[in-house]
């Protein structure tokens, strides 16, 4: 459905803020992301090949939105649900294994942001002179990447893994000398803005005619701050360490929760995900993500009728 209202962005070379039908997306991308971790924990509980057929045909769906995020989000997942189940030992076979995944996806995300790029200033282009052959020139002129990092024998497509993971500490501190809210004036915004799901905040917004704080950046190609930098913007440091706090109870609640689910290793491995992508951007608000923690109960609802 979501193909047939908007186009399949793999093959235009390029994804726009507006893919999809609106509410259905979000529905149809966390259920995606759900049913590839499912069928990922019932191969390693059967066995069966089968299942690995149907994760490959959601990340395949995932591919052909051109949506790198929920690609590594859902392999993320997948990484702790085996972790949990497996239960494996630091052996050096695994710690070998786990650089080499990392080392591959690293390589595949910075060639699959090399493409989009390069698609992204071609539609741009209104003259048409562009040239987007392949290239790790743009992301090397965005991160100001120095002469001596370019003759190294290091691919350049891992530039993009590097900036992703120094650039957030960056924005959070550039906002920091630059901003100095107040703590009172703008808790419950904070709690509005930055700790509910953006369904909700975002027809908050729009009701009341307002807008979600947004960070300075220090290049506006580089567009991550961790979670810290929204509550910052709202509350300063108090409103960091009120999220902080956030981030502390929450696991404990859910745990709590779906610790007796059969299930609740895939809800406990996607809030294992969701915490490990907080040092780029506040993934606690994203509805996509979020809603996926309730999916193990209410799976185990139905099961129950």
């Amino acid at each position: 459905m979501n193909f047939a209202y908007s186009g399949i962005p793999l093959l235009k070379g390029i994804r726009t803020d507006d893919f999809g039908i609106p509410t259905v997306i979000v529905l149809a991308v966390s259920l995606n992301s759900f049913t590839s971790v499912y069928c990922f924990y019932l191969y390693l509980v059967s066995n069966k090949r089968k299942y690995i057929f149907y994760v490959v045909y959601c990340m395949g769906i995932f591919l052909l939105e051109y949506s790198r995020g929920y690609v590594l989000m859902s392999m993320l997942s997948m990484f702790f649900v085996w972790i949990n189940f497996k239960n494996p030992k630091l052996s050096i076979l695994n710690l070998v294994f786990i650089a080499v995944a990392f080392l591959g996806m690293s390589f595949l995300f910075g060639v699959l942001g090399n493409i989009r790029t390069a698609a992204a200033i071609a539609a741009e282009d209104e003259r048409g002179i562009y040239d987007n052959t392949y290239t790790n020139d743009n992301i090397l002129l965005v991160g100001e990447a120095t002469d001596e990092f370019q003759q190294n024998i290091v691919p350049s497509e891992y530039f993009w893994t590097f900036l992703y993971m120094t650039s957030p500490i960056g924005n959070l501190q550039f906002n920091i000398t630059r901003v100095t809210p107040d703590f009172i004036d703008n808790a419950g915004l904070l709690i509005i803005n930055e700790v509910l799901f953006d369904s909700i905040s975002n027809r908050y917004n729009a009701m009341t005619d307002s807008f979600r704080k947004k960070p300075e950046l220090i290049t506006l190609a580089l567009t991550v701050c961790t979670t810290l930098v929204g509550p910052y913007l709202y509350a300063g440091w108090g409103g960091m360490i009120l999220m902080l706090f956030v981030l502390l109870i929450f696991p404990l609640l859910y745990t709590v929760l779906i610790i007796r689910n059969p299930l609740g290793i895939i809800g406990l491995s996607t809030l294992s995900m969701i915490y490990f992508f907080l040092i780029f951007d506040n993934m606690f608000t994203i509805t996509a993500l979020g809603t996926q923690l309730f999916f193990p109960m209410i799976a185990m609802a139905i099961r129950k009728k």
